[in-house]
């Protein structure tokens, strides 16, 4: 399943293949220099559900107003355009995702995708505060590719919860599954819906694994996103996994928006207590405290199981570099005591050798006399012994890999047998 059969399938969806009416207006009279405040509140009032939603928001304790505002044009006033359009889009996409339907808990879904809003915003605050209210939205936005798959391909992505639910990585089993993934289904949805190009790219990036200096390939607002997505607490019930891919690239991210981690630890611990805020003003049922701090606990202990696993492959790993780093020094220094030994061998079996056919040429000539036949016997036997003396060092020579066995008090001995067995079995030979 490409793109093109994706974006076929997704056609013939009329309530993902256009974006509502008022949310595209919102959109449209947002990001034109021209508009006014009034054509915003305009079409704000032609949705009744918005504007007693967006009123609702207007008038709590969050934004302190001193007295109470009762029209939509005050609200504009009162909180801007950028405040209302990340209201406007936020709520309408809420509302819009009970109607997709699938098997994605909405509840699970926005409790991460609202707690990712929190944290982009916090983020941008520090690092970009005229991205704030755009952070937000698109922290809202950027997994909005699981609904749609969930919804266009129920049966497929069942597939997907089954083998996420084994340990697999969420973009990967896509991938795999039906050859296109959440974020780049998320892109094309929002590219339909005209959404701004910035809002596509920071959904199609912020599963990227983003390299050192990389600002030059995402904008800087695909960079808080793409974090934000790491920082947040709450993740998806069916993307949970924190390997070590992840938590190191996070510090790249932050390193790139020049964020220290003492910043990062700031922002998970203010964003938590954000989202509180946020679901109760928005009115978006992303659980109470007490099941968000059962949640928290949960994944807590997910994340302690997964470091303690990490901690026991890095373990073997060092453990497999200490016996390879071991292996290689004895294997050096077991070379040099052979081409130090084999030189004085090589000598003395030469020198042997010489007067084995010194003695050989003298008894023939009968300059030595053999009465009991002892010297005839023997010449043979050294000569032999020299062959195989001359053997086995050209096997030491040739040794590249070795075993060691572990005796008691961790000693380590160098096991030839193997290399020295055939020089065993013929010298036992040789004795008989």
């Amino acid at each position: 399943m490409n793109r093109l059969q994706f974006e076929a399938r997704l056609s013939s969806f009329r309530t993902l293949s256009t974006l509502p009416a008022v949310m595209a207006e919102v959109l449209r009279i947002c990001d034109d220099p021209d508009s006014s405040l009034s054509e915003l509140g305009e079409v704000i009032m032609r949705d009744v559900a918005l504007m007693a939603r967006v009123l609702k928001v207007a008038n709590s304790p969050y934004y302190g107003t001193s007295q109470e505002i009762s029209s939509i044009r005050q609200a504009v006033l009162t909180l801007g355009a950028a405040r209302v359009k990340s209201l406007s889009l936020s709520l309408s996409l809420y509302e819009l995702s009970s109607k997709i339907g699938g098997r994605v808990n909405l509840k699970d879904f926005w409790r991460h995708s609202l707690n990712v809003a929190c944290v982009a915003e916090l983020i941008a605050k520090k690092v970009e505060p005229s991205l704030m209210e755009e952070a937000f939205i698109c922290g809202c936005l950027h997994d909005i590719g699981v609904l749609v798959l969930d919804s266009i391909y129920a049966k497929d992505y069942a597939k997907v919860f089954q083998a996420t639910a084994a340990g697999g990585d969420l973009v990967r089993v896509e991938q795999q599954l039906l050859e296109i993934d959440h974020a780049t289904a998320g892109e094309m949805v929002a590219r339909i819906w005209n959404f701004p190009s910035r809002y596509c790219e920071t959904i199609a990036h912020h599963h990227d694994v983003i390299g050192l200096e990389s600002e030059r390939k995402h904008d800087k607002l695909s960079l808080i996103i793409n974090l934000a997505n790491r920082l947040a607490t709450f993740a998806l019930e069916i993307s949970q996994s924190t390997d070590r891919t992840h938590l190191s690239n996070r510090e790249i991210v932050a390193s790139n928006l020049g964020l220290s981690s003492t910043d990062l630890k700031e922002i998970e611990y203010e964003g938590l207590s954000k989202l509180l805020v946020t679901a109760q003003f928005l009115d978006m049922d992303v659980g109470t405290p007490v099941e968000l701090l059962q949640r928290s606990t949960a994944q807590l202990y997910d994340l302690y199981v997964q470091m303690e696993d990490m901690y026991k492959q890095l373990q073997a790993t060092k453990d497999q570099l200490d016996e390879e780093r071991l292996n290689k020094v004895a294997l050096e220094s077991l070379q040099a005591i052979i081409a130090t030994f084999s030189h004085y061998l090589n000598n003395a079996v030469a020198t042997i050798s010489g007067r084995t056919q010194l003695l050989e040429l003298a008894h023939k000539k009968g300059d030595i006399v053999d009465p009991t036949g002892i010297l005839t016997k023997s010449l043979p036997v050294y000569g032999k012994a020299i062959d195989q003396i001359l053997s086995v060092i050209d096997k030491l020579k040739k040794v590249t890999i070795f075993k060691t066995a572990i005796y008691h008090d961790n000693t380590r001995i160098i096991d030839f047998e193997k290399e020295l067995r055939q020089f065993d079995e013929v010298t036992a030979k040789m004795n008989k």
